[in-house]
């Protein structure tokens, strides 16, 4: 018989699965143990085995842990499996409302069902904050030893344990932290001991001195070992760590550890880097108006991607589509169509991809041609971004003459005859690689791009790169991770004038849709169709716009349109710093 306290009886997931299938066994269960990072709620009596409704106390859990969840065996209740752990002991069981509630991090299991609970991620997400705040709301009350050896701080950390280890590897000390973090610590300390204190300490700053998520942080480093499983040791190193670290980091508190990452001294952020753990506000309603709003209300209930994501992705492409034709006029510049964006996603989870594809599948219904031949992927260079929307190249030949074959003259002559649409839209999947092309001496990508922004006009100056590019119409659409941006855009580029060039968006999954949505039942025909007469008048041609037009200048096939219109309320700072 499997026992959760008999290693012994315990096998590999493989050979698990193997006997199953070969003895006919009734399941497989996961035992919860001290090295591993995963801790396991039981909800019993929760739901109708015959409806599948869960209590609504019991949906209050699920939403609050928001991790992978199933139905457990006997199909009354619910099992929940996070990353994070208990403060202490082998589990805890608490009556709540009028089921049962179990957590267990050590010396348990739980059978597996596989029967997912809709509506819930299908994932395994780090929920040490969470964990921590239902424990003590659930056990308050049991002031044993050992609880009190794990007390959590008296308004625990909202952050995550990834967004904490974030946040250390930007810090000033952030290379000190990532060796660490990554158990190399040959080369700053004499020995593992003092290094396992110094990482401690560390922790201890970012978690404000919560015992807890030390522990839990520090199984998930390159240092973890088996000393640590040693309780005299882990205490004892926890307990000097929390004793050396003086001030400790806050939410929303623009600051970072000093060198020694051990006590007190607090050095300021750098500007551009943001610490606050708050998710940014949600977009106001008023920036869903008229035809995109009405689009991406209609993408919405189908994809699960971030409205956010919809919204700009959307308001970019339509931009690029209608081409280098309307403007507004600020001083003596003319600001075109032409966006560039960046969504800022976690990989995988911020839906940034799924989000694109069904933007350009619905702008491809309104301009095939536009979505076949305008929509590339691949910054790599600057030289790149012209060729593909290059200016004819001319050049010259000799003409001879005589038997003697003399040059007597030269003549012009086609070389290239250029691209006649200059409609770029490129959409970079992979923006950290860009980013790590602007670091190269000679590179030549960043400054293009600012021109393509600011002019249209496109040149470098080097014989061997004769091409250029005039009323060049680029947009931009990119995709990258948050650590992936702090890792790779330099202070230069962030002040220079690039980043503010761009609309950084911050998304991530809107829902979990295990068939994928029903976009395949949707109606287009009314949306493509508004779609196309706004793409036409956009472009000059018929179509009544729904604004008050004040006056409309046209001249050498380019439209000047100014209008008269005050700010929408709740938009104002939707779109900063754009010039």
């Amino acid at each position: 018989m499997a026992a959760s306290t008999l290693p012994t009886t315990w096998s590999p997931a493989d050979d698990a699965h193997a006997a199953v299938e070969r003895w006919s066994l009734t399941g497989i269960g996961f035992v919860f143990t001290e090295p591993d990072p995963y801790s396991g709620i039981d909800i019993d009596t929760c739901r109708e085995p015959d409806t599948g409704q869960i209590a609504e106390w019991a949906w209050k859990i699920i939403w609050r842990l928001n991790s992978y969840t199933e139905v457990s065996p006997s199909g009354t209740g619910v099992h929940i499996i996070i990353r994070g752990k208990l403060p202490a002991g082998k589990g805890n069981q608490a009556t709540h409302h009028d089921g049962k509630v179990e957590m267990f991090s050590r010396a348990r299991y739980f059978t597996f069902t596989g029967i997912h609970v809709d509506g819930t991620p299908i994932e395994i997400f780090d929920r040490q904050a969470e964990l921590l705040g239902l424990h003590k709301q659930l056990f308050a009350s049991r002031n044993t030893p050992s609880a009190e050896k794990y007390s959590t701080p008296s308004s625990p950390l909202l952050a995550s344990d990834d967004e904490l280890i974030t946040k250390a590897r930007q810090a000033q000390n952030g290379s000190k932290f990532d060796r660490l973090w990554n158990g190399h610590w040959e080369s700053d300390y004499p020995s593992q001991s003092e290094a396992d204190l110094a990482l401690c300490c560390l922790f201890a700053f970012w978690t404000r001195k919560d015992r807890a998520r030390i522990d839990g942080l520090f199984r998930r480093s390159g240092m973890m070992r088996k000393k640590w499983l040693r309780e005299h040791y882990r205490e004892d190193t926890m307990a000097k760590a929390i004793a050396m670290t003086g001030d400790t980091w806050s939410p929303g508190q623009a600051t970072r550890p000093n060198r020694s990452g051990a006590s007190g001294g607090l050095i300021p952020a750098a500007p551009h880097v943001s610490v606050d753990a708050e998710w940014p506000a949600q977009l106001q309603p008023e920036a869903f108006h008229g035809l995109a709003g009405d689009l991406v209300e209609t993408l919405y209930p189908h994809t699960e991607a971030d409205r956010a994501a919809l919204l700009v992705q959307f308001l970019i492409a339509f931009g690029n589509v209608i081409g280098r034709v309307p403007y507004f006029t600020v001083g003596a510049d003319g600001h075109f169509s032409n966006e560039f964006g960046v969504l800022v996603g976690a990989s995988s989870k911020g839906r940034k991809g799924s989000s694109w594809s069904t933007i350009e599948h619905v702008l491809g219904m309104a301009d095939a041609e536009w979505l076949n031949a305008c929509v590339q992927t691949g910054l790599s260079s600057g030289e790149s971004l012209i060729w593909a929307v290059r200016d004819q190249i001319d050049g010259t030949e000799p003409i001879r003459a005589g038997k003697e074959k003399r040059v007597t003259e030269y003549r012009t002559v086609i070389k290239d005859h250029g691209v006649s649409d200059k409609r770029l839209m490129v959409v970079e999947p992979e923006f950290a690689s860009p980013l790590r092309v602007s670091e190269r001496d000679g590179n030549t990508l960043w400054p293009l791009i600012r021109q393509s922004w600011d002019t249209g006009r496109l040149r470098v100056l080097t014989k061997s790169s004769p091409a250029r590019a005039t009323g060049a119409h680029i947009s931009i659409i990119g995709h990258v991770t948050k650590d992936e941006l702090l890792k790779y855009l330099t202070d230069t580029e962030a002040g220079n004038g690039f980043a503010n060039r761009f609309l950084w968006v911050a998304v991530r999954r809107s829902k979990l849709l295990p068939d994928g949505g029903s976009l395949h039942t949707v109606n287009f025909a009314p949306l493509i169709g508004r779609l196309t007469d706004a793409l036409g008048f956009a472009q000059g041609g018929m179509g009544r716009p729904s604004f008050r037009r004040r006056n409309i200048l046209a001249g050498s096939g380019e439209a000047r349109i100014e209008f008269d219109l005050p700010p929408a309320p709740g938009t104002s700072g939707l779109l900063r710093n754009a010039a």
